[in-house]
């Protein structure tokens, strides 16, 4: 089954809070990255799903422009 929720506040907090909730298999962040080199690959919020969010993440840079 897949479900979106939408909730205001950090991101990132708002994931670990879902994901320890639900029964979470996968969460899918999309990215712009522009600073520095692990933001450049990733963005900040995408880097801290990787390292916060307890299941899978799939993590999808925007695309060129």
């Amino acid at each position: 089954m897949t479900e979106v929720i939408v909730r205001h506040g950090d991101p990132v907090t708002g994931l670990e809070v879902l994901t320890n909730e639900a029964d979470t298999d996968l969460v899918i962040a999309g990215t712009h990255g522009r600073s520095g080199l692990m933001h450049a690959l990733l963005g900040s919020a995408a880097s801290r799903i990787l390292n916060d969010v307890p299941c899978d993440v799939l993590v999808v840079p925007s695309r060129a422009r």
